[in-house]
C-alpha cells in the first residue's frame, strides 16, 4: 500500500488513480498528524509526502518517521512543488529514499515508486535470509 500525504485535494486525487491504475493499493491523508497515524497504524510500503503539509510540516512529519524505530524501514518519496536545492539535500540527509519535484510525468513517479518497492523487498529479504559465510556451502568440500 502507497500512503499519500499532500495538502491539496487535486494532487491526493491524481496521485490515487494513477497508482490504483497501476496496480497499487493507495490510501491519501493531507496533513502530518494524519500521516504519522496512518504510517502506523497501516505499514504502508511507500509514503509520499509533500514538504508543506497542514498540522506537521512534511519536513517535520519526514523526521519522525526516520526516528521512529518502527517507520524508519518505510520508504519516503519527497514529492513536492518546492524547489530548492537546500530542499533536496535535506531530503536526502534525513533518509528520505527518494525526491521529486512537482509538476512530474505520472509514469516517472509510477517507476519511481516501483523501483522504491521493489528496493526496499529486496533489502528485507537480505535482511531476512543473509548470505551463508563461504564454505558454509560445501563449495570447498570435496565431491564423491
Amino acid at each position: 500500500m502507497v500512503l499519500v500525504g499532500d495538502p491539496d485535494w487535486d494532487t491526493r486525487t491524481i496521485l490515487l488513480r494513477a497508482l490504483e491504475h497501476a496496480g497499487f493499493l493507495a490510501r491519501a491523508v493531507e496533513s502530518g498528524d494524519a500521516l504519522l497515524d496512518a504510517a502506523a497504524g497501516d505499514a504502508p510500503d511507500l509514503v509520499i509526502a509533500e514538504i508543506y503539509l497542514r498540522c506537521r510540516s512534511g519536513r517535520c512529519t519526514v523526521q519522525c518517521m526516520k526516528r521512529d524505530p518502527v517507520l524508519r524501514v518505510i520508504p519516503v518519496l519527497v514529492y513536492t512543488s518546492r524547489v530548492l536545492a537546500s530542499d533536496e539535500q535535506w531530503a536526502h540527509e534525513i533518509g528520505a529514499e527518494g525526491f521529486l519535484m512537482k509538476p512530474a510525468w505520472i509514469e516517472v513517479l509510477v517507476a519511481m515508486v516501483r523501483d522504491l518497492i521493489a528496493t526496499r523487498e529486496a533489502s528485507a529479504r537480505r535482511d531476512r535470509f543473509p548470505e551463508a559465510p563461504p564454505g558454509s556451502r560445501g563449495e570447498d568440500r570435496p565431491r564423491a
